[in-house]
């Protein structure tokens, strides 16, 4: 029975603080459908900025994540690894906002926004490299 009870609150607790979106942006022709996920219990990566007068480096705590994109077509799910600013939940101020890389090789990034605030929470993409602006919602 403790061994059943140690597995349970194992499984569980890596789940329990995670912060998950669905979200759909849909098109003309198909559906696209987004999960994004940022765990508070995940890797931290410290990142540094230069202060403007150069007087120093400012460091701020980013969360990772991660956000798989799924189509109506069969197989054609991908998975990137999230760079999470602001890891809002439903209903804070604030929007959830993180940005992705569809490529190591290229330096093109791609931002997310969700406005948690608002009902049915618009959700926005904006890709670099194709300069385009995806918008849909997420519950």
């Amino acid at each position: 029975m403790k061994t059943l009870l140690t597995l349970f609150v194992l499984f569980f607790s890596s789940s329990v603080f995670a912060n998950i979106f669905e979200c759909t942006v849909e098109h003309e022709l198909y559906t696209q459908k987004y999960i994004i996920s940022a765990d508070e219990n995940k890797e931290i990566v410290n990142l540094g900025t230069i202060n403007e007068d150069g007087s120093g480096v400012d460091y701020a705590d980013i969360q990772t994540g991660e956000i798989k994109r799924l189509k109506s077509s069969v197989n054609n799910s991908k998975t990137y690894e999230l760079l999470v600013f602001h890891n809002a939940k439903e209903g804070e101020g604030n929007p959830f906002r993180a940005i992705f890389f569809k490529n190591t090789d290229d330096i093109w990034i791609t931002t997310i926004v969700i406005e948690t605030w608002k009902e049915n929470m618009p959700f926005y993409i904006f890709d670099d490299y194709s300069r385009k602006l995806l918008k849909g919602n997420c519950k």
